[in-house]
């Protein structure tokens, strides 16, 4: 491992480390130590969606871990390279801004976060496949719903920041976006069910939070549904496809005793 492979990995763990201890130190920021709620838009979801997190920096934990095993480098030192560290640096800064109430730049901040890591995601996504279930699990996972998560939340982010976007009918066509665009990655080409789930994930906390707003609720209950199905129609092809190939080697292996 060379010096500069083992800087970056070094400079990952610091840079996760400090998003923790600024999150552990900062949990309710200036807003929360005033008794404010934070401000919410027709497209907030409900509160128990933002529990993804969780499992983001969960994820993010056992990339930070991981990442020191051989199997785990190519895409690491590659794929993932610097992008890691400025999207946590960003992070940082955008709770900062946030909580001073300048939403309209921490909008543009958490735009910036989502272009790192949808280039984190599209690094890994074309270049590095995984080679196992760890490069799954701690690789590819946590970067594929970080970058789900991160589009879901600059589009809630614009329109606390500009309340001319914040009506039921742009919220409505705002739904419908985002799940053509989660559905989207179930396509022939992509199979991408992770990044699907993760905005059906939102979707889900938008229906229940706009649970009054007909138009809302509606558009995220069809467009959830539509991500369902592709997800399902995934899910069908990987099977019929390992079905398949079971029954080919099969067939195989009883053809030399029959010959």
């Amino acid at each position: 491992m060379s010096r500069r492979q083992i800087f970056l990995k070094a400079a990952n763990v610091a840079a996760f480390l400090m998003l923790l201890i600024f999150n552990y130190y900062n949990p309710m920021g200036k807003r929360g130590h005033k008794g404010k709620d934070d401000p919410s838009s027709y497209l907030s979801p409900a509160i128990f969606t933002f529990q993804i997190w969780f499992v983001i920096y969960s994820l993010l934990l056992g990339f930070v871990i991981y990442q020191w095993f051989d199997s785990a480098n190519d895409a690491t030192v590659d794929g993932v390279q610097y992008y890691h560290i400025i999207a946590c640096v960003l992070s940082v800064a955008w709770r900062y801004i946030w909580d001073q109430e300048y939403y309209l730049l921490d909008a543009f901040v958490i735009l910036s976060m989502f272009l790192v890591m949808f280039k984190i995601y599209y690094n890994l996504s074309s270049f590095y496949p995984p080679k196992n279930v760890l490069d799954l699990l701690f690789i590819r996972y946590p970067f594929t719903i970080y970058t789900g998560w991160l589009l879901v939340s600059t589009v809630l982010n614009f329109w606390i920041a500009v309340s001319a976007l914040d009506t039921i009918v742009i919220s409505t066509v705002a739904v419908v976006i985002l799940g053509f665009i989660g559905s989207y990655f179930t396509d022939d080409d992509r199979h991408d069910v992770v990044f699907a789930a993760t905005i059906l994930w939102a979707l889900i906390g938008i229906a229940v939070k706009n649970h009054n707003n007909m138009p809302i609720l509606v558009a995220a209950l069809v467009l959830s549904g539509l991500n369902v199905g592709g997800i399902l129609r995934v899910w069908e092809r990987y099977f019929i496809a390992k079905i398949r190939l079971r029954r080919q080697r099969q067939a195989t292996e009883r053809s030399p005793l029959l010959g």
